[in-house]
């Protein structure tokens, strides 16, 4: 795992070559906690092109797996950031290789098959932009789920790309400026989604994607990999029995945890109590007892507040299964200190309140040695694991019938009796009176609701909309029920957006390698196959999932553990970080950052007198103000 930079300018503003890699080892050092273990920049002055690469070794330390890598015949040359998994299937294929990296397996694939044929033939998470000497052009590729970021963009003449937003910072060049549209989104879901950048001119290569940009312009941009074909053109398998479906769907995921324990350096796994990492942990132990190795070190995160600590019930398990387990409870002190790092490790606005105990078990991991773990991120996406699937499965069938009109003013006239003035209901009835299920999914997941309890107002003083891409997935007719769709619409939007945006930054952010074994493409593509029944059944979600772990863990240990992995935000906006939040509110700050002082000041008051529950949509205004504080010096000057 490692950063990526680099630019080119086909203009040729600067064709000296010692400048040029001067600017390169710039930009290089603002990622160094990506990679912090090599450095390597390499130039064209003829073309204005750098190329950087910040190294953390993890496939053969050596020298060999220096980047930027050229291929064996000079012509292209290569940064890469991610992992390939299945390089033994690759190798045959490809000429002599002279190191056991995976970069170059990557390099020489793409030189033998092009790009696009070596993004379809290669399973991994990635991120890499390929240089061919010969053709001046460029490609930049992304893996099929987006484990991997990748930013790029047309910038004052210059063509930029980067894994993280920051490391262009160095550049004379860059001078952007925050985009509206971007902003919108962010608050209305706590994070920027894919298909824009909170930073004008700049985009994210999207999952399954390349782009291939030749003599100073764009002139290609295609899926190798599109999710939602893939999700439409896989049959349902109606005729497996639920012993099938439990041994196919294991037999994928245990070649799947098998690849990603391939390391020159140990291999650990974050262990909630959730099915999800008590499976991948339990599979984990598994291989490496047959192969003869050491217990597997797994890492939790506890909480003080019973209703909120996975942790006793993540040791039971990590007992059971005679793992080297190690945690850390979490107090206000702990969580306050990581409150104030966040705005510097997330270069976009991001605010799921999981970001705190996700960058405290990456950094409870790094301070053990450990250089890559895996993770239980994607099961709940793949396998309907989370409680809206379940609740949406349950109301539809019964809602559907009834006009949305009419709908609408049951739920409004519902919701004025005393006996429904909860949160609960109050949030229900928002849901229900929305016209159809796509707008209630998106009710139920969005701000929008909460926003409205604290202010009518709106946040923003400028408000640009946000046109979700993807809602036509609602009117589409395809195999597959509704909650299918709903996960179809998790695994485009919320999972590369918010999950696996959050785990690249807090992994990265002290030089750790985060692999998912539910991420690899035959492993979703195994339960695109699944009958909606072995996902959700009778009233439990992940079913197979489940099954499957009920084979290597006592199920007494699994029930009523799992808590969430997020943080109390609503208590803690009214303790312990009242003050700093507080100081984050001031008139003044709220102005330049572009947001209606009124409104915020409206939101924080009915929170704090406990009139409203607005703590999600408190913690998605602090963290935009937190990150433009931190950035308005750096990045907007």
């Amino acid at each position: 795992m490692c950063g990526i930079v680099g630019f080119w300018d086909p203009s040729r503003r600067c064709s000296a070559g010692q400048d040029l890699l001067d600017l390169g080892q710039k930009m290089g050092r603002t990622l160094v906690h990506r990679g912090p273990d090599d450095q390597g920049v390499w130039i064209d002055a003829s073309q204005s092109l750098v190329l950087v690469h910040q190294r953390l070794s993890i496939r053969d330390l050596s020298i060999a797996g220096h980047q930027p890598m050229v291929s064996a015949s000079g012509r292209f040359v290569i940064v890469f950031n991610g992992e390939v998994y299945n390089t033994t299937e690759l190798i045959p294929f490809l000429p002599p290789l002279k190191s056991t990296c995976d970069t170059e397996v990557l390099l020489e694939a793409c030189e033998k098959w092009g790009a696009y044929e070596a993004c379809q033939r290669v399973l991994g998470m990635f991120a890499f932009v390929l240089w061919d000497r010969q053709e001046h052009t460029l490609y930049c590729a992304r893996d099929h789920i987006g484990e991997k970021p990748l930013y790029y963009g047309w910038h004052n003449g210059i063509f930029f790309f980067t894994s993280e937003l920051k490391a262009l910072r160095p550049h004379p060049a860059f001078k952007p400026e925050i985009c509206s549209k971007a902003l919108s989104a962010f608050f209305r879901f706590s994070y920027v989604p894919d298909d824009v950048c909170i930073f004008k001119d700049f985009s994210k290569i999207l999952p399954g994607q390349l782009l291939v940009v030749q003599k100073g312009r764009e002139i290609d941009k295609k899926s190798y990999w599109d999710l939602r074909k893939v999700w439409q053109e896989t049959p349902v398998n109606s005729s497996l029995t639920p012993q099938d479906a439990v041994e196919d769907f294991g037999r994928v995921l245990r070649q799947s945890v098998q690849e990603r324990l391939v390391a020159d350096v140990p291999v650990g796994v974050f262990l909630s109590s959730g099915i999800d990492s008590s499976l991948v942990t339990a599979l984990a132990q598994e291989l490496l007892q047959e192969q003869g190795k050491g217990p597997v070190s797994t890492f939790s995160i506890g909480f003080y507040d019973s209703s909120l600590n996975e942790a006793p019930g993540a040791a039971k398990i990590a007992q059971y299964l005679g793992t080297r387990h190690h945690e850390k409870y979490l107090g206000d002190g702990e969580i306050l200190t990581l409150t104030q790092q966040l705005s510097t490790v997330w270069d976009e606005p991001f605010a799921d309140s999981s970001q705190i105990p996700t960058l405290a078990v990456c950094q409870l991991a790094a301070q053990q040695g450990l250089k890559v773990c895996l993770g239980g991120d994607g099961g709940d996406e793949i396998l309907a694991g989370y409680t809206r699937y379940k609740v949406l499965q349950s109301v539809w069938p019964w809602v559907r019938w009834i006009p949305s009109v009419l709908r609408k003013g049951m739920c409004d006239l519902l919701r004025k009796f005393p006996f429904f003035q909860t949160h609960f209901f109050q949030k229900g009835f928002f849901v229900l009176a929305q016209k159809d299920l796509g707008q209630m999914y998106q009710a139920l997941c969005s701000l929008e609701y909460e926003a409205g309890l604290g202010s009518k107002m709106p946040l923003l003083s400028c408000e640009v909309p946000y046109e979700d891409p993807f809602q036509d997935i609602f009117q589409q007719s395809f195999a597959g029920k509704f909650v299918s769709k709903v996960q179809l619409l998790d695994l485009l939007t919320y999972l590369p957006g918010d999950i696996l945006t959050k785990v690249d930054r807090a992994s990265m952010a002290v030089g750790l390698e985060v692999r998912g074994p539910f991420l690899d493409r035959r492993v979703q593509e195994c339960s695109f196959g699944l009958p909606e029944c072995f996902k959700v059944r009778a009233g439990q979600t992940k079913w197979v999932a489940r099954q499957l772990l009920y084979q290597k863990v006592p199920q007494a240990l699994l029930k009523g553990s799992k808590k969430g992995f997020a943080v109390p935000i609503h208590q803690l906006l009214k303790g312990s970080l009242k003050s700093w939040a507080w100081d984050l509110l001031d008139p003044k700050v709220l102005e330049d950052s572009g947001l209606n002082a009124q409104s915020v000041h409206q939101i924080w008051d009915r929170h704090q007198k406990g009139e409203a529950k607005c703590g999600a949509t408190l913690w998605t205004i602090l963290m935009y103000l937190a990150w433009h504080q931190t950035y308005r010096n750096s990045l907007l000057s």
